[in-house]
């Protein structure tokens, strides 16, 4: 994942995180609407995590992040965007 998200022109990558993330399940279709991106684009940029098992595929073809990827994506989002969920669960919750 490193690899991925480290490149200087990764920043459609790591949107595309943060919208599942903030969005849940979506496919291809709603993360390319969602970030203005054209459909080929969001296939590739779904298709790179997908194959280093970041992301996986819903029956319904929607795609979700990895259980196992779930520490290293709150990470990586709360280190490049200053996106904090579990701090804002924490503070609505106290």
């Amino acid at each position: 994942m490193r690899r991925i998200i480290a490149r200087p022109s990764a920043s459609d990558e790591r949107r595309t995180l943060a919208t599942l993330m903030v969005s849940g399940p979506s496919t291809i279709e709603e993360i390319s609407i969602d970030l203005g991106l054209n459909y080929t684009l969001g296939q590739r940029t779904v298709g790179v995590f997908h194959d280093q098992a970041i992301l996986e595929r819903n029956p319904d073809g929607s795609y979700v992040i990895a259980e196992s990827a779930l520490p290293m994506v709150v990470f990586v989002l709360r280190e490049t965007f200053g996106l904090d969920l579990l701090e804002q669960i924490l503070q609505t919750q106290g």
